[in-house]
């Protein structure tokens, strides 16, 4: 049943909203305003329900003008739609109404029938319009979707052809990182700012358009120039978006000169000049100019070409051979892909390849090397001559294709040749793309009998997590990596390990780009499993490539011989009238004719003489087939084989299968053990045959709903991981988020109570007992909050140590108070002596918030002033309660940062650190995150207390005192300079560490000095007096000899003279 829309009647009068009412109750949920203001309030708190409103004009209180001037105002409001009801038939009354954004008028009295059309209609009409406002605009940022801004460019071009235009595309460099480093709720909110800067720029004399995820579009009319301080501006405006990070926007401008381009055309070329100026930050904006054109034109050149060179041949597949290091024989080749163009001559992969990856090509000149190999497979063959796998590469846009295996099976069946003499080539970037399609193409690949070599191992995508999931045979190490790798004076400990590793994972190795005599001793030492380069070989045409095989020795290659293989034939299909598909595999045609007519009326028959083809058939067809008659005794692929790949294969395993051949016991209880369902012993005997088939089809069907209640369960036990912690069970961000919106969206009241709680103390924890009793704390923590709230509250764990709780329905502010003092005290507990104890802060609804983001950021806000209290304390958020400012927090961080001298702020009573400069972490050996908390004394000093050199709290205030402490284990000195200050709410002692060595070492030198002069004067001969330059009568030393040729001591000299005459 649909839901009900929501009609809100504003009247005065009394028996006016009764009359509206009564007429629209039966379709409506009517809700009723007696004036201008109380509607407003409803209009508030109930937009996302009221589909229209019903609004008289004249009114105490707040009139309808003054109603539709509001709603006008309100972005939100602004889309509901209005009908105005009105006793004044006058036309000036409703055009004024109709002016000020009403869309429709009722002349009272009301006619109901022309009330209730009217007012379905301009529901109807708005919800049209909303619909198609949101397939025109961009939901996130408000401006025009990609597609609608082609047809919008298209149209404004072709409709002035006079005019000229310009079209600026805008991208945002290093967008990733903004959503990596702090959400894609942050990210949408950039973009939502960035959106409105462009269309406050441009959008008032042209179009603007999102063109991509980060990249945004405007056609403008044409300029001659455009000035740089334009831009300039924007990126400042963009800069002042509220993270700590530089934002860079590149502009690119392409001139509209060409009437008949395409806008998407048009688009590319704008951003492609956005892209030519990347990591220049000088320069904010580029014109498509004509470097960027003959790029392009370069590149529509070879697009040009491409089929008429396929045509004319002038593709060229090159080989190039695979070495046994230890043997020194060939172990195949690698086949890979030239242009030798008639003008350009030969030209290098790296010039078309990627633009073939780009428009898709590529697939087709896939198709083109995997044919040429197999004929020249095939030739060999015929010739008689001996087989080499040759390794062919699948591209990223290949492993796409749905019938890649088939397409693949089908050239090498054409041929003659097993699949396992074309290697299979798939680069590692593939699996960052799209894990699973690629893994599940793989596996059926590889399930066909084709060899699967990783490409390209090390070129930046390599993943640990990749190797185990992958069912690959061959890796193949990066040329780059490995000259990287076994180059002077490079460490090959990573090459070594990923040989090792390889070999663990039962993979060969291929190591591409052997050069050197040094680089294949290396590998060999690392007992490498086979290498391909210049070394060796350079690719070659297949002439040449024949010549050169015929020289070397070539080793014998594990595979099966082409006389044992069979290529899939055709399969005989006998249709019974009935959709239930039974495949009888068996090489004697007896035994299938006998089997298929017991069963030809009651199935559609499937007749196959060998595992292979029935395997590639089962593959194709898995969801028709039924059930499957299987013989073990076959050539090519065995029925054991058959049964192992079946069961292996996610797709296959749950088909039943019934073994058909006379086994003893151990034959019985191996193919029970891979999964066989039953036996059917020959001779045949028609009701033993039926009644095991139906057997097995019905204990399979007994299976399936068993897996089906298991899933179901399972998809229960997600929703559950979804929406609950994992480490304590309780509820997570986005639980909480969605329950609480829930809460507000529904009808009735709307109070409640936000708790943000962030652990005091807890990272000690981490560091000083390890993470495992961090975590276990935070599970007590989680039981603690379980027992102090009740049911219907929704405990969160936010993430790290901050949780989150949000109370339904408590209103009275005292009980709040009360509770959350409650909560802060049982919070307070000891872990291994360490107190964990929790600061709050509470926002609540609806006064200061009726949903999670507004709720969250307001107790977040009441939460950092109350950490500006101290520990364990609270604060429930006031508007006017003075915040801290994270800008301000920031640049002081930075100021202080800036300074040569060290300076730490320790708690006055228990000599925790409670801020410490990165000058004071250098001398402690620490950062800021793990040095705040520690005790000071031991963390700069290593004392285990208070050091003997403070200054005790008794003498110390708010004006500086000053000493010097020689810290003998570093050989360093030190001036301290320390006062009291206020820092969190609380007094807390403040030192500047300022590093005095070496001016304590020029005193020492000026010391010694002085001291060697004097020792030197008293070894003259005769007596010396000294005087000042300034002051003739005073002197300042006096030698020894003086004072034994005038007969006085030092100390009676002093006493009678001083040191004047």
């Amino acid at each position: 049943m649909p839901k009900r829309k929501c009609v809100l009647i504003v009247d005065d009068r009394r028996v006016n909203r009764l009359v509206l009412s009564g007429i629209l109750k039966e379709d409506y949920t009517i809700l009723e305003a007696e004036n201008g203001k109380i509607a407003l309030d409803i209009l508030h708190q109930q937009k996302e329900r009221i589909a229209a409103v019903l609004l008289d004009i004249t009114m105490p209180v707040m009139n309808g003008y003054e109603v539709m001037a509001a709603m006008s105002g309100d972005t939100l409001l602004s889309k509901i739609p209005i009908i105005v009801t009105t006793g004044d038939d006058a036309s000036d009354t409703e055009v004024l109404a109709l002016s000020m954004g009403a869309n429709d008028v009722l002349v009272k009295p009301y006619k109901p029938a022309v009330i209730k059309h009217r007012l379905a209609n301009t529901i109807k009409l708005r919800e049209t319009a909303a619909l198609v406002n949101a397939v025109r605009k961009d939901v996130l940022t408000g401006v025009l979707k990609k597609e609608f801004f082609y047809e919008q460019i298209t149209m404004n071009i072709k409709g002035k052809p006079s005019e000229s235009y310009d079209l600026i595309c805008c991208d945002i460099e290093r967008f990733k990182l903004v959503n990596d480093l702090f959400g894609m709720d942050i990210g949408d909110a950039l973009l939502k700012h960035l959106a409105g800067l462009m269309e406050s720029y441009f959008a008032e004399k042209g179009i603007c358009g999102r063109i991509g995820v980060d990249q945004f579009a405007c056609l403008l009319p044409h300029r001659p120039s455009y000035d740089k301080s334009c831009f300039d501006e924007m990126i400042a405006k963009v800069n002042r978006f509220p993270i700590p990070i530089s934002l860079r926007l590149r502009f690119g401008i392409y001139v509209i000169k060409a009437l008949d381009i395409p806008a998407n055309v048009m688009c590319d070329r704008g951003v492609i000049a956005c892209k030519s100026i990347k990591g220049q930050y000088d320069i904010p904006y580029a014109y498509y100019d004509d470097i960027i054109r003959q790029d392009l034109l370069f590149e529509q050149s070879i697009l040009d070409e491409m089929e008429i060179a396929v045509q004319d041949n002038q593709f060229k597949v090159y080989y190039q051979p695979k070495y046994d290091v230890k043997k020194e024989a060939v172990v195949g080749a690698e086949a890979l892909i030239r242009w030798v163009h008639p003008k350009k001559g030969l030209m290098s992969p790296g010039t078309f390849i990627p633009i073939f990856e780009r428009n898709g090509f590529i697939t087709k000149l896939d198709q083109y090397v995997w044919r040429t190999v197999c004929q020249t497979l095939k030739d060999w063959q015929d010739r008689g001559q001996r087989l080499i796998p040759i390794s062919v590469n699948i591209s990223r846009l290949d492993i796409y294709r749905t019938d890649l295996p088939e397409c693949l099976l089908g050239l090498v069946d054409e041929a003659g040749i097993h699949p396992r003499y074309l290697h299979l080539e798939i680069t590692e970037t593939a699996y960052t793309e799209d894990p699973e399609q690629l893994i599940k193409t793989v596996k059926r690949l590889k399930a066909l009998g084709f060899v699967i070599e990783m490409d390209d191992f090390g070129s930046g995508y390599s993943s640990l997590n990749m190797l185990s999931q992958m069912p690959l045979d061959i890796l193949k190490l990066d040329m780059p990596f490995i000259q990287n790798e076994t180059k002077n004076g490079g460490s090959p400990s990573i090459l070594s390990f990923v040989i090792s590793l390889a070999k663990w994972l039962n993979l060969d190795v291929v190591a591409e780009g052997v050069e050197t005599k040094t680089q294949l001793d290396i590998l060999q030492k690392m007992d490498c499993h086979c290498v391909q380069g210049y070394y060796y070989a350079k690719p070659m045409p297949r002439t040449a490539f024949e010549a050169h095989l015929k020289r070397s020795v070539i080793a014998d290659c594990d595979t099966v011989s082409p006389e044992n293989y069979v290529p899939s034939n055709q399969v005989a299909i006998h249709n019974g009238g009935t959709k239930r598909v039974m495949m009888i595999v068996d090489d004697v045609e007896v035994n299938r004719k006998i089997l298929a007519e017991i069963f030809w009326n009651t199935y559609t028959i499937v007749e196959i003489n060998n595992g292979q083809t029935a395997y590639d058939y089962v593959l194709k067809n898995y969801k028709m087939v039924d059930i499957i008659l299987l013989d073990l005794v076959m050539p090519i692929m065995g029925g054991f084989q058959l049964l192992g790949r079946l069961k292996a294969n996610p797709d296959t395993c749950d088909i039943p299968v019934i073994i058909t051949s006379k086994l003893g016991e151990e034959g019985e209880a191996r193919a029970l053990s891979m999964g066989a369902d039953d036996f059917i012993a020959k001779p045949y005997n028609t009701e033993v045959a039926q009644h095991r088939v139906n057997n097995a089809l019905a204990e399979s069907k007994l299976r399936l709903m068993e897996r089906e209640t298991l899933l179901s369960q399972e998809v229960e036990a997600i929703r559950y991981q979804a929406e609950h912690d994992a480490l304590t069970g309780l509820y997570n961000r986005i639980a909480l988020e969605t329950r609480m919106n829930a809460f507000f969206a529904a009808p009735g009241p709307n109070d409640g109570a936000f708790i943000t709680l962030d652990l005091d103390n807890f990272k000690t924890i981490n560091d000083v007992f390890g993470h495992d009793k961090g975590d276990a704390v935070l599970v007590d923590i989680a039981d603690i909050l379980r027992c102090h709230f009740d049911k219907d509250d929704i405990i969160t764990r936010l993430g790290g140590d901050e949780f989150a709780v949000f109370l339904p329905t408590l209103t009275d502010l005292p009980k709040l108070h009360k509770r959350v003092s409650l909560l802060c005290r049982k919070l307070r507990v000891q872990y291994g002596g360490v107190e964990i104890t929790a600061t709050a802060g509470v926002s609540i609804a609806p006064d200061q918030g009726t949903n999670y983001q507004t709720l969250y950021k307001n107790g977040d806000s009441a939460l950092l002033v109350a950490k500006r209290l101290g520990k364990n304390q609270y604060q429930i958020y006031d508007h006017e309660m003075p915040m801290p400012s994270p800008v301000l927090s920031r640049n002081l961080d930075w100021l202080l940062d800036e300074t040569s001298d060290g300076i730490m702020v320790c708690d006055t009573e228990n000599y925790d650190v409670l801020y410490l400069n990165h000058v004071v972490g250098d001398i402690a050996g620490c950062d800021r995150r793990t040095g705040s908390g520690k005790k000071c004394y031991n963390l700069i000093w290593g004392y285990t207390e208070p050091c003997p050199h403070c200054v005790p709290l008794a003498e110390m205030s708010k004006e500086y005192c000053e000493h010097e402490v020689v810290d003998q284990a570093r050989g360093k000195h030190y001036i301290i300079k320390g006062k009291l200050t206020e820092w969190g709410g609380k007094t807390a002692r403040i030192q500047y560490i300022q590093d005095n060595t070496a001016r304590a070492a020029i005193a020492k030198q000026l010391t010694d000095l002085s001291e060697d002069r004097k020792r030197l004067l008293d070894l003259m001969p005769g007596g010396i007096f000294r005087y000042r330059a300034e002051d003739n009568d005073t002197f300042d030393f006096v030698s020894e000899n003086m004072l034994k040729m005038l007969g006085y001591s030092r100390q009676g000299f002093d006493e009678k003279f001083g040191r004047s005459f």
